[in-house]
């Protein structure tokens, strides 16, 4: 709205910027990305002073000279003189001559180049770049033949030359699109804070990045010796709990308050008993890189920590806890196997060498089982044009593994197997299913265990908008407040609430006269003798509902709606009964928002569509019920039963934040993808991978941990490729099968890692 009212103001052009770069999604994704990193970026603003202080201070870092634009690296780069023409225009001539393909195109476009203008040969210069770069703008390896470098001995120097060349032609529009991609980006998500920012004030409220923040300025003000005195008198002992996911600014805090817990008198409360500072953590544990933890931090602190205490003559003890209360010798055996390899266990601990546990549940029985990769299913050839009803359609390998948990822990169920950790049969409660990441897959466990009849929780957390039927509940609410809406009326007929096939929606709507809406020819066609069967019940449904919106409130119209007038069954049977969770979720919204809301349909449509509206579901409630969870959800639970399904995908970094000291202060890079990175950027983004990976070894750490008693570890071969070497299932499959003593037989659902005793 702010860009439509001033289209040339700096922040309509910054937006200009974006757009040529980004599609739709991956704008909002970097701007979901910079908010969440609003925290670094609300630090750095303040360091630099403003948005344009910490581009300036990009450009620099990235070589950008004041003021240059793309026509002057042009020019810069690709002015020649009378040698250098020469001397590629006599090679461009012999690759002419050459009887190979290569030789004649590259010679063909080289020679069109050096005969262009220079203004020509500026609009040409991508076509020039294909010659002698790849398509992810690497160096080609090979620019002539053989026969083109017998004929002149320095033709290979020559063309070695001009690549080298292009290659820092690249190089330099990458860093100056590197730098606009950067500046726009600050300018808008800087706008954007800003209007955050006052509607904060307007509310008198803090969110919790500001809590961290302006306690740090404060105790780095002028005022901030005598804030600590203040606080010093009244501070004797301080402890820091899951201190792994500690952030930098959080440290900052504590190491203020903690300042003289190590020196003389003020070492010492006032009865003489020293002050004490008691961290508990595990690097191992560190899962919540994105909310700006930093593990690394963790045990360079227990070192700055252990100097202060010994220069102030205090004790320091560092509290190793091998010994694990949680699981069986089978699981912990599993981990220390899995993490024994190198390559798994860099980055997941910064302290010891290996990973290593002692076991407190000695010779209890446990089980791990890796089963074998799901294999996707064949290609068949079919017509296009036919739409295959549910159960004729094609089931991908990730659906086919769900079904076969499912079926599974179904099986367990109904034939009470026994949980020989726990002496009884095994309960719904007792499994845990944990998946990296929430999508199509989470949803796809939950609809296959309620297939198979067993009690599930459903999902952990729900974006109700995304649901089918929430999406189907909303749009006919839009025309229950405009009747003239068409399209929302169309989505509402077509959808099980009300239930109309496509044949009759087209009946209604073609051939309308001109200015008639959808809602009166559905009224006129009721009003005729011979009005199918289908249709008068749904305008008798309809006219019900706008009969009644103006008088009740949404929770009781929508309950009317599911259960009076049978859109509930209708949903179920269209859908499944997974459909029921969002929906009962949806109703427990209507009436949370009657609660300190003026009660009406209108006010209730405007408070869900003005933000991201999701569920989080407490998983803790002790009811009989599957959990299906992210790992990061489940971080502090456990279960005696866990599956690890979602072991084949890799972490992927796309428009993420680059962050670097520049001249001592953090300064943000941005690049609008990999293939354009600049050098700078480059070894930035290497640098975030390296962390990603990191983190993606740790979250398996935690995901194996979660088992008390069991561990079942499965995964599908993505379609046309391969399972990638660094996948936590290839992980696992070569930590695992050398410890293997016990292959079942004949048994394609599982390979024993462990045996039950």
């Amino acid at each position: 709205a702010e860009v439509a009212r001033e289209p040339n103001a700096t922040l309509a052009k910054a937006v200009d910027v974006l757009v040529e770069r980004l599609a739709e999604s991956t704008f909002q994704e970097l701007l979901d990305k910079l908010v969440q990193d609003r925290r670094n970026l609300l630090a750095a603003l303040d360091a630099h002073g403003d948005a344009s202080a910490m581009a300036d201070a990009c450009r620099k870092a990235l070589g950008v000279q004041v003021g240059q634009t793309e026509a002057d690296i042009y020019h810069a780069h690709f002015t020649y003189d009378d040698l250098t023409q020469a001397r590629l225009r006599a090679v461009a001539s012999l690759m002419l001559e050459s009887d190979k393909s290569t030789d004649l195109k590259r010679g063909e476009v080289l020679a069109d180049w050096l005969n262009m203008t220079p203004e020509n040969r500026q609009q040409a210069v991508e076509v020039y770049l294909a010659q002698w770069l790849t398509g992810d703008k690497t160096p080609v390896k090979r620019l002539a033949t053989k026969a083109v470098y017998d004929r002149d001995a320095d033709a290979q120097d020559i063309l070695l030359r001009e690549q080298q060349r292009v290659a820092n032609y690249w190089q330099a529009i990458c860093a100056f699109s590197n730098w606009q991609f950067t500046q726009a980006s600050l300018e808008v998500i800087e706008s954007l804070l800003s209007n955050y920012n006052k509607l904060k004030s307007n509310h008198n409220a803090l969110d919790y990045d500001d809590l961290i923040l302006h306690s740090l300025r404060l105790l780095r003000s002028v005022n901030a010796q005598w804030i600590l005195y203040k606080l010093d008198g009244g501070l004797d002992h301080i402890l820091i709990d899951e201190a792994q996911d500690t952030s930098p600014e959080q440290w900052s805090l504590v190491e203020a308050l903690i300042a003289d817990f190590f020196s003389g008198e003020a070492a010492h409360e006032g009865d003489g008993l020293p002050r004490t500072l008691f961290v508990v953590g595990d690097d191992k544990q560190s899962i919540y890189r994105f909310q700006g933890a930093q593990p690394k931090a963790f045990s360079e602190k227990r070192q700055l920590f252990s100097h202060r205490a010994q220069q102030g003559g205090q004790s320091f003890a560092k509290v190793p806890m091998v010994l694990s209360f949680r699981s069986t010798d089978a699981v912990l055996a599993a981990v220390d196997a899995t993490f024994s390899q190198p390559d798994v266990r860099a980055g997941v601990s910064y302290d010891a060498d290996e990973v290593r546990h002692q076991v407190f549940r000695t010779g209890e029985a446990g089980l791990v089982e890796l089963w074998p990769l799901v294999e996707p299913p064949e290609n068949e050839k079919a017509d296009v044009w036919q739409i295959k009803s549910e159960s004729e359609s094609v089931v991908d390998a990730s659906a086919k593994l769900a079904e076969q948990i499912a079926s599974t822990v179904s099986e367990w169920l109904r034939n009470s197997e026994w949980l020989e950790a726990k002496g009884r049969p095994i309960q719904a409660s007792d499994v845990l299913v944990l998946v990296r990441k929430r999508g199509q897959f989470m949803e796809q466990l939950v609809r296959a265990f309620k297939r198979a009849d067993v009690p599930v929780a459903g999902m952990d957390r729900m974006n109700l908008p995304d649901s089918l039927a929430v999406s189907d509940l909303l749009a006919l609410a839009e025309f229950l407040l405009l009747p003239h809406d068409d399209l929302s009326l169309a989505c509402a007929l077509k959808s099980p609430l009300v239930g109309l096939d496509e044949e009759a929606l087209f009946v209604c709507a073609y051939g309308r006269p001109k200015g008639m809406s959808l809602w009166e020819r559905i009224q006129q066609m009721r009003s005729q003798a011979h009005c199918p069967k289908p249709m008068e019940q749904a305008h008798d449904l309809l006219a019900d509902l706008l009969a009644q919106v103006d008088y009740i409130r949404p929770y009781e119209l929508f309950s009317h709606l599911l259960d009076a007038g049978g859109a509930r069954a209708r949903l179920v049977a269209r859908l499944g009964e997974e459909v029921l969770d969002p929906v009962e979720e949806f109703l427990s919204l209507a009436l949370f928002y009657e609660g300190s809301h003026a009660p009406s349909l209108q006010g209730f449509m405007q408070w869900i569509r003005s933000g991201k509206v999701e569920v989080v579901r407490d998983m803790e409630q002790g009811q009989n019920l599957v959990r299906v969870m992210t790992v990061h959800g489940a971080k502090g639970l456990q279960a005696p039963i866990v599956f690890m399904p979602d072991t084949t995908s890799t972490p992927t970094t796309r428009n993420s934040p680059l962050w670097e000291e520049v001249e001592g202060r953090k300064t943000l890079f941005l690049s609008p993808s990999s293939k354009e990175d600049a050098a700078y950027t480059a070894q930035l983004r290497n640098q975030l991978k390296q962390e990603e990976a990191e983190e993606y070894r740790r979250l398996l750490y935690v995901a194996m941990t979660r088992a008390e008693d069991r561990l079942y570890i499965a995964g599908w071969k993505p379609k046309g490729r391969n399972v990638a070497e660094d996948s936590w299932y290839r992980w696992l499959e070569n930590g695992l099968k050398p410890q293997m003593d016990e292959i079942a037989q004949g048994d394609d659902r599982a390979l024993r890692a462990y045996p039950q005793s």
